[in-house]
């Protein structure tokens, strides 16, 4: 590829190196995405074109904008149990005696809503939220302002309606209102996998 292509001095850019940046004069010019796998974000593209100058660039991308379809999900969806058994197909893996035990599932989203009727019996393991900085108290602050993360929880696993009842939950919040960037579910999927050792995202 051509890093060329990409140039655009209002965009932000993902990109990975082969190593972590220690260079101090570096890092005040990029964001860590997640440093361990060399995954950095940038608006400044020389850093980009001085990483692939020096042999040392592995892959770079624009950090897209992503929607959550500009839908706000109504959560009382979910207590028509009617709609939500016959959407979800849940009764067939109830039937078949299919549960969510054992699995973890990292649950890439806008949070949860604390306390949330559907999902008080399902194990919610502490994640973390991408959008507040690493050193932040806002970190363990995964509350939902969407509903989406909510929803999806719900459908998951729901004692009533979700499809994987017993499943453990661990939340990434990446959705404030309902707008993120790629670098935001680039660093969950890492932080799902490597810190949290989910099984399904």
């Amino acid at each position: 590829f051509s890093v060329n292509a990409f140039a655009n001095n209002d965009t932000y850019y993902i990109f990975q190196i082969d190593q972590k940046i220690e260079d101090e004069e570096i890092l005040c010019r990029v964001e860590p995405v997640y440093e361990d796998a060399g995954i950095y974000r940038t608006s400044d593209y020389s850093v980009i074109r001085d990483f692939e100058n020096d042999n040392k660039l592995i892959d770079c991308a624009l950090d897209s904008d992503i929607s959550l379809l500009d839908l706000q999900e109504d959560v009382s969806t979910l207590q028509n149990e009617n709609w939500s058994r016959a959407m979800l197909g849940s009764d067939y893996a109830i039937t078949k005696d299919c549960t969510g035990r054992g699995i973890r599932i990292g649950l890439i989203d806008s949070g949860l809503i604390d306390n949330f009727s559907e999902i008080c019996g399902a194990t919610v393991i502490p994640g973390i939220n991408l959008l507040a900085a690493a050193d932040s108290d806002e970190r363990t602050d995964i509350s939902d302002s969407v509903g989406h993360g909510t929803f999806i929880a719900s459908i998951i696993a729901s004692d009533r309606v979700g499809i994987a009842q017993g499943a453990e939950i661990v939340p990434f919040k990446c959705f404030d209102n309902d707008r993120t960037s790629l670098s935001y579910i680039m660093a969950a999927i890492y932080a799902a996998v490597d810190d949290y050792n989910c099984d399904v995202i």
